[in-house]
This record gives structure tokens, C-alpha cells and sequence, in this order.
């Protein structure tokens, strides 16, 4: 039997819709477009945030469905070595909330997964403004970094 895809992209619209109304919960990924040395791409930690969204939800029994990575980050620190985007802090707190309040019109919960620790306060930020998980506009948000560390 097939796996059930859990690209929120590559599904219809029509699939989507059904796959929300029966309970599935959404992953959005967050990272960054930023330099990692000489021996790593600069989109490393989109395709983190992605790769643990997506092996998230295939391992779970819930539906989970994984849209596609947001890719700016909050990365100011990082432009001296070039081969670096960064967004203002209000602009990416804005780009996150926006588009984590527009999925949730249609999929709710929407979860927010971080790949990057330059992202890490302004979501916790993001994540306060209301109040846990009181509104589309107040996502909740989960960094593998924290977790990778308990583990350990």
C-alpha cells in the first residue's frame, strides 16, 4: 500500500479540505537561506525544518500534513559572510504570522517547526502574543534544537 502523501503542496485542494475537516494538523517549516561554511548548502536549515516535519508525520498515526518551507529567516548575524537572506525581525514575525494565520482559516492546529536559531526568540515571541495557542495569529511553535538537546 502507498504511504498517504503529507506534502500539503502536492495534494489537491479538494484533498486538503477533507484531510482538514477530519482533524489533520498542520507543520509549517521555518528556517533560513544563510551561509554554513565552505561544506553545506545555504538552504540547510529549511531542508532540516522540512526533513524533521516530514519524518514527523510519516512516523505519528495522526494526519499531519507539511507545508512547504518558509525559507527567510532572521539572520543579521550571518550577512558578514555572504551567500546570506535575511529578513527584518518584524517582517519575519509578520511573513510567520500571516501565513500561519491564513492555513489555519482551512487547517487548525497549524504548528510552527524552526530549523534555525536565529528565528528561535522572535517565534517564542510570536508564540506569546496571545497567549499559547489563542489564536491562528499566535501559533505554536517547536524548534528540533531543544528537543535534540533533552535527548541527548
Amino acid at each position: 500500500m502507498a504511504e498517504r502523501e503529507v506534502r500539503l503542496a502536492h495534494l489537491s485542494r479538494k484533498e486538503t479540505l477533507e484531510r482538514a475537516a477530519a482533524g489533520a494538523v498542520g507543520l509549517l517549516p521555518v528556517g533560513s537561506l544563510e551561509q554554513h561554511g565552505d561544506h553545506l548548502p545555504i538552504g540547510t536549515d529549511a531542508f532540516l525544518a522540512e526533513a524533521v516535519c516530514l519524518d514527523a508525520a510519516r512516523r505519528v498515526s495522526c494526519d499531519i500534513l507539511v507545508a512547504p518551507p518558509l525559507w527567510t529567516g532572521f539572520s543579521p548575524h550571518h550577512l558578514r559572510f555572504g551567500a546570506t537572506v535575511t529578513l527584518a525581525g518584524e517582517t519575519f514575525v509578520a511573513l510567520v504570522r500571516e501565513t500561519a494565520a491564513s492555513v489555519s482559516r482551512w487547517l487548525d492546529p497549524v504548528v510552527v517547526v524552526n530549523g534555525h536559531g536565529g528565528n528561535r526568540g522572535l517565534l517564542e515571541a510570536l508564540a506569546l502574543e496571545g497567549g499559547p495557542r489563542s489564536s491562528p495569529a499566535s501559533p505554536a511553535t517547536r524548534s528540533p534544537f531543544p528537543i535534540s538537546e533533552r535527548a541527548e
